[in-house]
């Protein structure tokens, strides 16, 4: 796996850098218009893992938004 080091020699965090964590769930709002439902997201592993342990509240934050639920 290639890891992408930034110009202070820090790995990068892609989802961090563009505020994703910031901005998603209000972004699938946005989605909704459009009656788009499929979105690709990404655990955003540098994020995830600290210290050996998972934090993945993140990921559940954004995967309960309403516009990722099933139709009923």
């Amino acid at each position: 796996m290639e890891v992408r080091i930034n110009g202070a020699d820090l790995p990068l965090s892609m989802n961090h850098a563009i505020r994703h964590m910031a901005l998603a769930y209000h972004d699938y709002f946005l989605l909704e218009d459009f009656r788009f439902r499929p979105i690709r997201e990404s655990v955003g592993w540098r994020s995830a893992e600290k210290d050996g342990q998972f934090d993945f509240s993140s990921v559940e934050l954004r995967s309960s938004h309403p516009t990722l639920k099933e139709p009923q």
